[in-house]
């Protein structure tokens, strides 16, 4: 939801306070700047859906801009998550994905899948702004570098397929991944098939990235399992 037009003013101009006074900060610091115990309080309310005041929300708009280019990976993603649920901000939203994408290279899995879903939230002429197609670039990026077991693998799926478009050259390394994997449960196989197909065609992928035979091995191995735990036949046909 956006905000009322006199919080918009009074929004961007602590944002303005706030930018300058950052610089001066972070120069002189030269660390992380974490929010306040108080701003984290108020941005977390705001995640649950709890309405804030005015004042509140100009308060963590200052902290934003004046700690943009310090915050840790976890206020980053606090206060884009408070935005998803109350609020529409340009200027704070794209300071933030500029932050993520410095930060990339060293987030967890997690916090990567949690701040993918957050900038694909976004309207689409926000996701087309060069500074959140950049950050998504550098989230994409590590995601492909991170080493993903059975449960990662499928998580990284569910986030992609909940959010839209993906590069092609990311789910092939995802499907290498996914037949390079051992010990898989059924259901990891299935949940793991099932979110290929969502994203644009499991099938297809492995025909033309890993070739036919280990493809039959795992739809045999589905198959079996299948036939095993008396699926109806119409799973059996597909």
């Amino acid at each position: 939801m956006a905000f009322p037009t006199a919080l918009c003013a009074s929004w961007h101009c602590a944002l303005r306070r706030g930018a300058s006074f950052g610089r001066q900060r972070g120069v002189l610091l030269g660390a992380q700047l974490a929010l306040s115990q108080r701003q984290r309080e108020w941005a977390e309310k705001a995640m649950e859906g709890e309405p804030l005041t005015a004042e509140h929300w100009i308060d963590l708009a200052e902290a934003a801009l004046e700690k943009a280019a310090q915050l840790p990976c976890q206020d980053v993603l606090v206060l884009l998550s408070a935005l998803d649920r109350q609020a529409e901000d340009l200027s704070v939203t794209l300071v933030l994905a500029a932050r993520l994408t410095v930060l990339a290279p060293t987030m967890a899995l997690e916090e990567i899948l949690d701040a993918w879903q957050l900038l694909m939230r976004q309207p689409p002429a926000v996701r087309k702004k060069v500074t959140v197609m950049r950050a998504l670039e550098e989230l994409e990026l590590s995601l492909r570098q991170c080493p993903l077991d059975a449960t990662g693998l499928t998580q990284t799926l569910a986030c992609l397929a909940a959010g839209g478009a993906t590069r092609p050259e990311l789910l092939q390394r995802l499907a290498r991944q996914a037949l390079e994997l051992r010990d898989l449960g059924y259901q990891e196989m299935v949940a793991i098939e099932t979110y290929f197909e969502a994203l644009g065609g499991f099938l297809g992928l492995m025909f033309s990235e890993i070739g036919p035979c280990c493809l039959r091995h795992w739809r045999f191995a589905i198959l079996v399992v299948d036939i095993l735990h008396g699926f109806p036949p119409v799973r059996l046909r597909e």
